[in-house]
C-alpha cells in the first residue's frame, strides 16, 4: 500500500513516465520498484532542497547509498509479502465454514 495521496500520484507518474500502468489484471511473476533521478529530485524538492541531475548522481553514488537503498527497498518489499501472507491466513482462517446441506 502506498502511504499517501502524493506518494500514490508520484507512483503513478513514474510508471507513466516508464511506459505502463500497474494494473491489478496482469498476472506477474516479479515485482521491480525503482528509484529514477527525476523522482529524488522530486523528493528533494518536497522537503525543500534544490537538487540538480548531477547532484543525484552524486547522492546516489556517496558512502554507498545506492546499494542502502536497495537493501532496504528489498527488507521493505519483503517484509510487505510476510505480512500479507500472514493477514491472508488469518483471515482464511478466521472465514466461517460454508453451511452444510442437508438431504431431504
Amino acid at each position: 500500500m502506498i502511504a499517501t495521496a502524493a506518494a500514490a500520484r508520484r507512483f503513478v507518474f513514474l510508471m507513466a513516465d516508464w511506459g505502463e500502468r500497474m494494473t491489478d489484471r496482469k498476472k506477474r511473476e516479479r515485482v521491480v520498484a525503482e528509484i529514477t533521478l527525476p523522482h529524488l529530485v522530486q523528493l528533494a524538492e518536497e522537503i525543500g532542497i534544490p537538487m540538480t541531475r548531477e547532484a543525484a548522481i552524486a547522492f546516489l553514488n556517496q558512502e554507498g547509498r545506492a546499494y542502502d537503498m536497495w537493501k532496504r527497498m528489498m527488507q521493505a518489499g519483503e517484509d510487505f509479502i510476510k505480512l500479507s501472507l500472514r493477514n491472508e491466513q488469518r483471515t482464511t482462517t478466521l472465514r466461517p465454514a460454508p453451511p452444510s446441506r442437508l438431504a431431504v
